[in-house]
């Protein structure tokens, strides 16, 4: 008998330790409502944990949270220029479901030798998560993502600020956090519509991104670093029935960016280059682009 009580306890201990280590190597540190720890990219609530800089989407919040936040874009190639400002709200309207508001300002769009400034058209986005299996030290999750741009931009400058008709942009992103790692990919489409026989061409997203918690204090500050993959296809415009050959194509920007978040304050920014580019007929070539960000929770 009292072999096997040995043999019980020694199997008793070899099964915790074996646990241990299992909860070691996939972050399964959990509190004792079952919720996840405090660590890694969980230091801060959701609203402060690290998203994409470029690409769309995968903005939830928690019900009742507003975010203000404030990007500037850069985008520079051959004979041209584009720099905007893109003032954004997000308000948590539940767990699941999240709405956008954003209104870009063009501070200096510049073809050769053409220049424009102002508005640029009003988007307004609803994203949901259609996808999030409970466990308890990572998150999976899956949100549909639905957006209409109206035309508060113009037509009568070049270039131009605004696409005078209602588009709609319908797309997905699916991606996987846990404390040391988070990554995503997601892949959308706008769909333009048509207005005196002018139809600018449909645009077709696709785009991937890795980030790792450099460091971390709980419930103080995150800070990450992350690297996105955004591909963009655009169709030809068609100009009063005509098709303009020398518009669309394929382009495909890569680049790292930082993150660094605290309870209410949030700061991001990055460069991506170009590393594939196909154009359709004569168009100035793209170089790379700049973005950077600042953020509050109201």
């Amino acid at each position: 008998m009292l072999h096997i009580k040995r043999r019980i306890q020694s199997s008793y201990v070899v099964a915790v330790v074996m646990l241990f280590s299992i909860q070691v190597m996939v972050g399964k540190w959990v509190d004792e409502r079952g919720e996840p720890l405090r660590i890694g990219q969980f230091a801060l609530p959701e609203s402060q944990q690290a998203v994409p800089l470029i690409s769309f989407g995968q903005n939830i919040l928690d019900k009742g949270d507003l975010l203000g936040i404030v990007d500037v874009a850069w985008l520079k190639g051959t004979q041209k220029s584009f720099s905007e400002l893109i003032p954004s709200l997000i308000y948590g309207v539940t767990n699941e479901i999240s709405v956008l508001v954003e209104l870009p300002f063009a501070l200096k769009f510049q073809s050769e030798q053409a220049v424009s400034r102002g508005v640029k058209d009003l988007l307004l986005q609803v994203e949901g998560v259609v996808f999030a299996p409970e466990k308890a030290s990572t998150i999976d999750e899956i949100t549909l993502v639905a957006n209409i741009e109206f035309p508060t931009g113009t037509l009568t400058e070049e270039p131009l600020t605004g696409m005078g008709t209602l588009n709609f942009f319908f797309g997905f992103t699916a991606s996987y956090t846990g404390p040391e790692w988070y990554y995503f990919i997601s892949s959308g489409m706008t769909l333009t519509t048509t207005r005196k026989k002018t139809k600018f061409g449909n645009e077709f997203l696709y785009q991937c991104g890795i980030s790792k918690n450099i460091s971390y204090r709980a419930n103080k500050w995150l800070f990450n670093w992350m690297i996105e993959l955004n591909g963009a296809y655009a169709q030809r415009d068609k100009i009063s029935g005509l098709i303009d050959c020398n518009t669309g194509g394929n382009v495909l920007l890569l680049g790292p960016s930082l993150w660094f978040s605290t309870q209410r304050f949030l700061m991001q920014g990055g460069i991506s280059g170009v590393v594939f580019e196909h154009l359709f007929g004569t168009q100035h070539k793209n170089k790379y682009f700049v973005a950077a960000a600042v953020g509050c929770k109201f």
